[in-house]
């Protein structure tokens, strides 16, 4: 009998990392606001925010290029793989 294997649970444990980032990430945020604002100066939020919105645009952007590149790889096939069908470095 042949056995299937399934991608949801990687899934949901890659959802769980980055839910869980993406919570550390605010969390950071808001202290970094807090403390400005306690500083008595919150004029400076205004980059604080444009420095997250900065990082969220840079993330989509590499993830985007990373699913490029995996997409061309062809299957899923790690890099160091296709280097060496393509005979381009590797062992």
């Amino acid at each position: 009998m042949a056995t299937t294997t399934t991608a949801l649970p990687y899934f949901f444990y890659a959802a769980g990392i980055l839910f869980r980032e993406g919570l550390e990430a605010l969390l950071v945020i808001i202290a970094l606001v807090a403390g400005v604002r306690q500083a008595g100066q919150s004029d400076r939020t205004r980059a604080i925010y444009a420095g997250a919105i900065g990082a969220l645009a840079t993330s989509l952007v590499l993830a985007f290029l990373c699913q490029l590149v995996d997409d061309r790889t062809g299957s899923g096939a790690p890099l160091d793989e296709f280097y060496r069908r393509e005979g381009r470095g590797g062992e």
